[in-house]
């Protein structure tokens, strides 16, 4: 097979040799770069003007990272010098300065993120446009690699931001224990607070002991069949009298127990910090709430993970759902859910999911399938866009966190975001932007966590060590990107539940009806891991 020219539109290859002409910049100081057989196809005119000024701004800052970093480090130094004694004073001091070069890795970070974001979009673009003249699994390896290298930033990004204080402390604990003459403040020795340890740092504290914000924390258990268990005794979808079977809200059947499992809607590790942020203070919290679950078959729960089904109401007053496909399923191989295109979802009783967390997750598929270009999204966003299926959402979510996801997933301009969200001339209250965007990216973050976890057989499931090599994109065909082992080596859940959906429903103010009425679902079969524990 000969190799594809380059294209001859609009300029000439890239040259892959550096980031620009003449720099000398190495690899550990830049953010990762299209890869050589890529990079020689991109057009070298798009490329200039739209990627390499934003790697060339955050190899910079990584380089004045390390300065600063040296720097630090000799002001540590002469600080516990000068103090003597005082070793509440240095003590302060010295946290000081800790928390500056947390305050600056963080804006090295953010910086990293926006370049390689910006690679990402470039990447879709062109390939979408038949400027770039690679293969589609060429194109799915590429955006796979720097899709794991964003959602490594997030993981660090939302650590640092929650937990700068923590991390500073025991910076400054290590300082102090350090004696004066041990410390080596050279180029060549750089003392333990450098980069390289900060990130150390950063991942362990995904998951420090007691923390508010357990990321990628396996629940126990207990929680996942106490979840199921209210799930499926809210929605009267276990039936011991039909021999325990349980119900599919999706195909609208009876099923082997085993295989019906309790989707979560949003994340379960959007963590409850953050749900509370998006959609208000609730007794109880959102999450674990069996409105925020919906039974269905596991072989649907990976396709409404990996946003290739979505479900929208009936009509804009109404509390019922139909199902829509959201790609094309013409160029994705998608056998299970031609059939159940424009069905309703069939719910047993009168219990319902809150409306304000499936219009939240039907927000985030959109998103995601609009930000890689899969096949059929452009017809998705026409027929299923928030002001044509979905009343205005007034106090359900918050829109300025919408309007940041619209923007940091979707990459969407303003004015897409205007025509996407039911937004016009809303007026608009100062937000924290930081905090708009650490809950955009806990969102997304735990939305790529649920959708890889759906790609696990459940003989995976109590194996955090689990390799995930291969199983990064389901399918053959333009789907969506999962997230590869590193994942699952930082404490990612393999669970089925674990695994959650970024969808936003509605059942507004009801009570958790299925809290007494749990025990019953509970029986050995509904509860058991063979019933299905997700």
């Amino acid at each position: 097979m000969s190799t594809p020219k380059t294209p001859k539109k609009k300029g000439k290859a890239v040259n892959t040799s550096s980031p620009s002409a003449g720099s000398d910049i190495s690899l550990d100081s830049t953010p990762p770069l299209y890869s050589p057989h890529v990079r020689q196809r991109m057009n070298k005119t798009v490329y200039d003007s739209a990627v390499l000024p934003l790697v060339e701004r955050a190899s910079a800052l990584k380089r004045n990272f390390s300065e600063l970093s040296a720097a630090s480090s000799r002001s540590i130094r002469a600080i516990k010098l000068a103090k003597g004694d005082r070793k509440d004073v240095t003590e302060t001091a010295i946290f000081r300065e800790h928390s500056s070069l947390i305050k600056a890795i963080i804006e090295s970070m953010e910086l990293e993120f926006r370049a390689v974001s910006q690679e990402i979009e470039t990447l879709v673009d062109e390939y979408e446009k038949g400027d770039l003249e690679i293969t589609a699994g060429q194109q799915r390896a590429e955006l796979a690699r720097l899709e794991t290298h964003v959602a490594n930033l997030q993981a660090k990004l939302v650590v640092a931001r929650t937990q700068k204080n923590q991390l500073a402390g025991e910076l400054t604990d290590r300082s102090m224990a350090q004696s004066v003459k041990d410390e080596d403040t050279s180029a060549e020795n750089m003392p333990p607070w450098g980069q390289a340890y900060i990130d150390l740092l950063l991942d362990r504290y995904r998951n420090p002991p007691h923390a508010t914000l357990q990321l990628f924390r396996r629940r126990t258990p207990e929680e996942q069949d106490r979840f199921r268990k209210a799930v499926l005794a809210s929605y009267g979808a276990y039936d011991k009298k039909k021999g325990g079977m349980a119900w599919c809200c999706v195909s609208g059947a009876w099923c082997t127990p085993s295989d019906v499992v309790a989707a979560h809607i949003v994340p379960y590790n959007v963590s409850e910090l953050h749900a509370e942020h998006l959609f208000g203070q609730r007794d109880g919290g959102h999450l674990m709430r069996p409105e925020n679950g919906i039974p269905m078959r596991k072989v649907f729960k990976e396709h409404f993970d990996n946003a290739e089904i979505g479900f929208v109401p009936v009509s804009k007053d109404s509390n019922d759902y139909k199902i829509v496909v959201l790609v094309n399923t013409g160029d994705i191989a998608l056998p299970e859910v031609e059939s159940i295109q424009g069905n309703s979802l069939q719910f047993p009783n009168d219990f319902r999911p809150t409306r304000r967390y499936m219009y939240f997750s039907f927000i985030m598929s959109l998103l995601r399938l609009r930000r890689h270009r899969v096949s059929g999204w452009n017809k998705a966003f026409r027929e299923y866009g928030m002001k044509e299926m979905w009343v205005t959402p007034g106090p359900w979510v918050r829109q300025s966190t919408l309007l940041t996801l619209a923007h940091r997933v979707g990459h969407m301009s303003p004015e897409e975001t205007s025509l996407f969200l039911d937004s016009d001339g809303e007026s608009r209250p100062e937000v924290d932007e930081s905090l708009e965007e650490l809950v955009s990216d806990v969102s997304q973050l735990a939305k790529a966590v649920q959708a890889h976890s759906s790609s696990f057989d459940s003989s995976d499931e109590d194996d955090l060590d689990s390799p995930l090599a291969g199983k990064g994109i389901p399918r053959g065909g333009n789907s969506l990107a999962t997230l590869p082992s590193w994942f699952n080596r930082e404490g990612a859940s393999d669970d089925e539940n674990e695994g959650e959906t970024e969808d936003d429903s509605d059942g507004e103010d009801r009570e958790d009806d299925g809290g007494d009425g749990s025990e019953d679902a509970g029986s050995e079969d509904a509860g058991s891991e063979d019933a299905g524990s997700e």
